[in-house]
């Protein structure tokens, strides 16, 4: 037999879901008895993160200057290799003006771009959003611009991140 108190906590607790999924929060329940998973396939150390304030000059990818606000830079490297570096740009310039700006700087730092693909599903950004990406690559490295601004936020961000092996 079940016991009142017991019928009370889970009626509480169904009570809370509801109310967290009408409010727009999502849970999972999870099994915390699952099995562990494998080791992932790149592992960090704690020396192998690095994050400044200032993009460094030697950066592989052109850095955009305009109206910048702030700056940022983090960069990781695994015990396998793989490396990955990002410039976090703030700027008061719109998004798009940005994304313009590194379509046709790319090139010139020998970045081949990724032509859109049109067949792609892409899930839309939330309205009000203005987001745009550029792929490109070059000898081994994989290079993602974005570009956006959320609604009623005065700044665009960029994040250029570069992986390479």
């Amino acid at each position: 037999m079940i016991s009142s108190h017991f019928k009370s906590v889970v009626a509480a607790v169904v009570i809370s879901i509801g109310y967290l999924s009408s409010q727009g929060v999502q849970a999972q329940l999870t099994n915390v008895n699952k099995q562990k998973p494998p080791g992932p396939p790149h592992q960090y150390t704690k020396d192998s993160f690095k994050v400044q304030k200032q993009v460094p000059s030697n950066f592989p990818a052109p850095v955009y200057a305009s109206n910048v606000v702030s700056t940022s830079y983090q960069e990781t490297a695994s015990i396998k290799g793989l490396r990955s570096m990002a410039a976090i740009i703030k700027t008061s310039d719109p998004p798009q003006t940005a994304y313009q700006w590194y379509q046709s700087s790319l090139p010139s730092f020998g970045y081949e771009i990724y032509p859109p693909k049109v067949t792609q599903a892409i899930p839309a950004p939330p309205a009000g959003v203005e987001y745009y990406t550029i792929k490109a690559h070059k000898d081994g490295q994989f290079l993602y611009v974005s570009c956006s601004r959320l609604p009623k936020h005065p700044d665009t961000a960029i994040n250029v991140t570069i992986t390479a092996q």
